[in-house]
């Protein structure tokens, strides 16, 4: 029994270093898995964080869209009224270029280009020889309009902005037919 005795007794040390070893490899884990907790933990406290972000992330690019989208809106209602005025602009352009255009005589549409201040016989025939009969043509002319006749009227050169033909003829204008150009 003494062999026996004595592989038992050396099987109860294996056993006691087998448990002592294990108790060693179990701290060992629980460490480990105590460690790995707290990561968890953390892990998880992060994604509640992250989460917010993310609402609040999303919460703010809706507000960015929504306000770009709004700015968008007003940038095209701009760009279409500007559109329109840029289009009236012209319009009113074509008609005050019509308006001071020199036309033909018109029937029964002569004005007594004498009236004016400054006009004579002479320079009425001249002013009606270069399609000029109203008072509202020579009323509505501007500095362009003003050079090209003075360049026309050789002998008179001048005359046209020393005399004030256009005030002039504004008045005489409104006179016989109630319109202030």
């Amino acid at each position: 029994m003494e062999p026996l005795a004595g592989q038992l007794a050396e099987r109860e040390q294996k056993l006691r270093e087998a448990n002592e070893r294990l108790h060693l490899f179990s701290q060992e884990k629980e460490g480990e898995i105590s460690t790995l907790r707290a990561r968890l933990e953390d892990m998880d406290a992060l994604r509640g964080v992250l989460g917010e972000r993310d609402n609040q992330l999303r919460e703010w690019e809706g507000r960015y869209t929504s306000a770009v989208r709004g700015k968008n809106d007003e940038v095209g209602l701009l760009q279409a009224r500007i559109a329109e005025l840029e289009a009236l602009l012209k319009q009113r352009a074509e008609e005050l270029e019509q308006a001071r255009r020199p036309t033909a005589a018109k029937p029964g549409r002569k004005d007594d280009l004498k009236k004016i201040y400054g006009v004579g016989p002479v320079l009425a025939r001249m002013l009606n020889k270069l399609g000029i009969h109203t008072f509202r043509e020579v009323a509505l002319w501007g500095d362009e309009d003003i050079d090209r006749v003075d360049e026309q009227l050789e002998h008179f050169r001048g005359r046209i902005r020393r005399e004030n033909w256009v005030s002039s003829a504004k008045e005489e204008h409104f006179k016989k037919y109630g319109e202030r150009l």
